[in-house]
């Protein structure tokens, strides 16, 4: 399963994390896979704020599928994958899976887009950027 994936995180569901109908919902499924982006933007060096050249991203379309229900103390493996790759956004998409019997618990994908903070515009992805999240180390632009 792992095999699919750039980046995989684990983790526990805590109370804080059920909606009013005693499971995980969208609210916190998008936090899960935010989370994940973060840790795997921490693992290339970078964060959302410093994609390097003064650039960041900003999230400009999210979309999630609940498959299954998820509830406290399930642990949940997200793995992520980047595509789409163009000139000044990627799509990251993300898929949930419950640990104790592997099921997709939920999928979604995020459109990220490279911003310039400063100029509150968007900007083309920096060159070292975009060979770090390429899956074959250079990235097409579009």
């Amino acid at each position: 399963m792992k095999e699919r994936f750039s980046f995989t995180t684990l983790y526990t569901v805590r109370v804080g994390d059920l909606n009013y109908g005693g499971h995980v919902g969208f609210d916190s499924m998008i936090l899960f896979f935010h989370d994940a982006r973060v840790r795997y933007l921490r693992s290339l060096g970078h964060t959302e704020f410093d994609i390097g050249s003064g650039k960041g991203l900003i999230m400009t379309e999210a979309r999630i599928k609940i498959k299954n229900e998820t509830f406290t103390g399930d642990e949940i493996l997200v793995g992520l994958r980047i595509s789409d790759i163009g000139r000044a956004r990627f799509t990251v998409f993300f898929q949930a899976f419950r640990s104790s019997d592997g099921k997709t618990v939920a999928e979604g994908e995020t459109q990220m887009a490279c911003y310039d903070y400063l100029t509150h515009s968007t900007a083309k992805l920096p060159a070292d950027f975009l060979k770090k999240i390429s899956p074959s180390g250079t990235a097409g632009a579009r």
